[in-house]
């Protein structure tokens, strides 16, 4: 069984598939809404969120954003947004709606301790996403 602690991104390269149960070359990592796509599940065995070999897992990270102190504490959101997701698309969820249901969103806190200040997520390849700081627009300069 994997162990994730705070502040929960692990991500774990299962090279024989004993850990996932997905097989050899197989991902696993702390589960997000952001991270349930096609070839991936939430499981208890894994402690997290398990993808098979046709998908990746990478780290990506946001920092060094101009004027300073703008975006300090806040938390980063992700959501999945893949156009195919959308009924404009053949797809199945009504935008609106989902976009609403903050359930579906990923959130990610801050990394006030760490050089560079700012956030490192665990993220599925081959997707688009939604990525904001907060409620608002925020107007800045540089990431």
């Amino acid at each position: 069984m994997a162990h994730y602690d705070i502040p929960w991104k692990a991500i774990y390269y299962d090279l024989d598939g004993t850990l996932t149960g997905k097989g050899p070359n197989s991902w696993a990592t702390p589960f997000y809404p952001s991270h349930n796509w096609t070839n991936c599940e939430y499981t208890t065995y894994a402690g997290g969120f398990v993808c098979d070999s046709t998908t990746q897992i990478r780290r990506i990270a946001f920092h060094s954003y101009k004027p300073s102190g703008l975006f300090t504490g806040m938390a980063l959101r992700v959501l999945r947004w893949d156009d195919d997701m959308f009924l404009e698309n053949g797809g199945s969820i009504n935008k609106t709606t989902y976009l609403l249901d903050r359930s579906n969103y990923g959130r990610f806190v801050f990394k006030m301790y760490q050089d560079p200040k700012g956030w490192a997520i665990p993220i599925v390849t081959g997707h688009k996403y939604k990525i904001h700081w907060g409620e608002a627009g925020i107007d800045f300069e540089e990431m």
